[in-house]
């Protein structure tokens, strides 16, 4: 069985103009976010002298981002506008998309938002209602002067939402009593396929990992009826889980230094997928991520929310000023035989200061570098996305 588990956390420290974007629906906006988030990953990940894998939940990190969002004014509101391509109404969106998604008897889908003001802030009445509202949000008051029992309190809820999965998102070195409020986002995911793999099917043979790392991995084999596209530069696959109501997606480019993409090439190839009878070479693979995304959104345009004295958010708080300081996410995923295990949380840290036909069979052997995404078929929203360069036993 597949799990997956997701968590977004933002912190708040101490220290609206009108958008001229596009108006999109919250599903494309969350998605070509993801995109953007990985495309800034992968140029991070080509700096450092060890390439890893990348895995987050664009979803988790708009819903936290999107708590924020509507607590801040002017320039900062317009930086997120401007990002995210989110709007007001996108925001509104938030709860329908939320139900629409978790609602499967077949497919574990759980979504969690709980905030965590200090006890000596007063948050405005208007951004607890619509957080109740529209993200259905828990709120706990913490003292942040007692940094290990406010990060163990804040650790077990993640952990319990998250089926054990994400464990140790805050650490207590982070906080102090400058810490305001902090913003989290729990997602956890766990489905069987729609046509399980036969593990007496499971063998082992050569994986060429980034830079032709050649590494020996476990590989699944089934055939199927699925979408499928290929060309000169890149094949794609949507493997369904039960009853598909959503789906992993496939990206094997022929070259994964020279893929570049954004959701508008996504929609491109989805577009040109058929059906197709396909043998599905898989490798079983898990990897489990982290990482400050901070610095992912200030290189993507937003920079007044991170600075003190500049960020306004008086929507959620008259006093003290707040700017973010942390935006920490970490992340899960197992794909085996039956399914998919994921989760993911994130945490923002504030703070002052179809019909059976036989098919010609194509063979599509996973056994270089690709991309990744869990989708949603109803909504189209993407609610894990990754990068795999080598395969972690």
């Amino acid at each position: 069985m597949k799990k997956i588990i997701i968590i977004t956390l933002f912190f708040f420290t101490l220290k609206v103009f009108p958008s001229s974007i596009t108006k999109i629906n919250v599903q494309e906006s969350n998605n070509n976010l993801g995109f953007k988030i990985l495309n800034a990953l992968d140029k991070e990940n080509k700096k450092s002298s060890k390439q890893s894998n990348i895995f987050f939940s664009p979803l988790s990190i708009y819903f936290a981002m999107s708590m924020v969002y509507i607590g801040a004014k002017n320039d900062t509101k317009k930086e997120f506008q401007n990002v995210m391509e989110i709007s007001d109404s996108n925001v509104e969106e938030i709860e329908k998309i939320s139900k629409k998604i978790t609602d499967n008897e077949d497919i574990k889908l759980e979504i969690a938002n709980k905030i965590w003001p200090s006890k000596d802030i007063k948050l405005k009445n208007e951004y607890e209602t619509d957080l109740k509202k529209i993200f259905a949000v828990d709120i706990q008051q913490l003292d942040y002067s007692k940094p290990t029992e406010s990060a163990n309190i804040i650790n077990s809820w993640v952990a319990r939402q998250t089926n054990q999965k994400i464990k140790n998102l805050i650490s207590p070195d982070i906080l102090n009593p400058l810490v305001k409020l902090i913003l989290t986002n729990a997602i956890y995911f766990n489905s069987e396929w729609d046509k399980k793999f036969d593990k007496n099917k499971t063998y082992t043979d050569t994986f060429f990992g980034y830079k032709n790392k050649k590494q020996d991995v476990e590989f699944m084999l089934k055939e199927e009826n699925i979408l499928f596209y290929n060309d000169k530069d890149l094949s794609t696959a949507s493997i369904p889980y039960k009853n598909k109501k959503m789906s992993f997606f496939i990206i094997l480019p022929e070259d994964i230094d020279k893929i570049n993409l954004d959701y508008s090439k996504i929609n491109s190839y989805i577009a040109k997928m058929q059906v197709q009878n396909v043998e599905i070479h898989l490798p079983k693979f898990k990897i489990e991520y982290e990482n400050e995304f901070k610095p992912i959104f200030f290189s993507l345009g937003i920079k007044k929310a991170f600075t003190p004295g500049e960020a306004d958010f008086t929507e959620i708080a008259e006093y003290p000023p707040l700017y973010i300081e942390y935006i920490l996410h970490k992340a899960f995923i197992e794909v085996d035989e039956k399914g998919t295990e994921a989760a993911a949380a994130t945490a923002i840290i504030m703070n002052t200061k179809s019909v059976k036909i036989d098919f010609d069979k194509i063979i599509f052997k996973v056994d270089k570098p690709f991309i990744f995404f869990i989708i949603d078929n109803d909504t189209k929203s993407i609610l894990f996305l990754g990068k795999v360069l080598n395969i972690n036993k």
